[in-house]
């Protein structure tokens, strides 16, 4: 019964696929996520079968994000990103990334996001520029320093005055009026990481850091 049942899965993707809505396109993502953590029990003849649904499946995943940086949508652009890394992290309920899912979020749906920010900006957006400037300003991976924090927001633009930016609309969603490294903005990601927001964004920028490290994604 399980082998029969893991074949169909296969197929029931496709046929997901085959609406080419982003809904349709996400739960796909979902079920090809239950079927690669069950890898081990698939028969071997799945594997290659896994492989091609994965680059069939992201491709679709990944094409929101895709169309909006590539039109200048910059505020679009960083809530799909949001929503994106919440999918992937499957944290979609909890609406915020915790350490574990940052230290172990998906290297090359990271790598993907973090070049498709980059290629579309001129290198000006991404994480691995904000990792760079992150670097730059004294930050170590995986380590909470405030100070560094203050600093690193002030280079990018996050800070106003000494004062961090509280609402979304305050941001500047636009290439030639906001600084380097800018965005994506973890305002949403980050939400439920500490009782203060620059806190929460702290440690995010911090772990996203080491997690870029990891998966030895630069900028070039």
């Amino acid at each position: 019964m399980y082998a029969s049942l893991a074949n169909t899965v296969p197929q029931f993707i496709q046929a997901l696929l085959g609406f080419k809505q982003q809904s349709a396109n996400d739960l796909a993502y979902k079920c090809l996520q239950r079927l690669k953590t069950a890898n081990r029990r698939i028969a071997p003849s799945l594997e290659q079968a896994i492989t091609d649904l994965q680059k069939a499946v992201e491709n679709p995943l990944f094409t929101p994000l895709e169309t909006y940086l590539k039109n200048g949508q910059w505020r679009e652009a960083d809530e799909e990103t949001a929503r994106l890394m919440l999918l992937i992290a499957k944290r979609e309920d909890e609406g915020w990334l915790d350490e574990e899912s940052i230290n172990n979020f998906p290297c090359e749906e990271l790598r993907t996001i973090d070049k498709l920010w980059v290629d579309n900006s001129g290198g000006k957006f991404g994480f691995s520029v904000q990792k760079k400037v992150w670097l730059d300003c004294g930050g170590v991976p995986g380590e909470y320093d405030y100070d560094v924090y203050k600093k690193f927001a002030d280079e990018v633009g996050w800070h106003r005055g000494g004062l961090s930016l509280i609402n979304i609309d305050e941001l500047t969603f636009s290439l030639e009026g906001s600084q380097h490294a800018y965005l994506p903005k973890p305002t949403k990601t980050s939400l439920g990481m500490a009782a203060r927001r620059e806190a929460g964004e702290t440690i995010f920028v911090s772990f996203l850091a080491q997690r870029l490290v990891t998966c030895n994604i630069s900028q070039t």
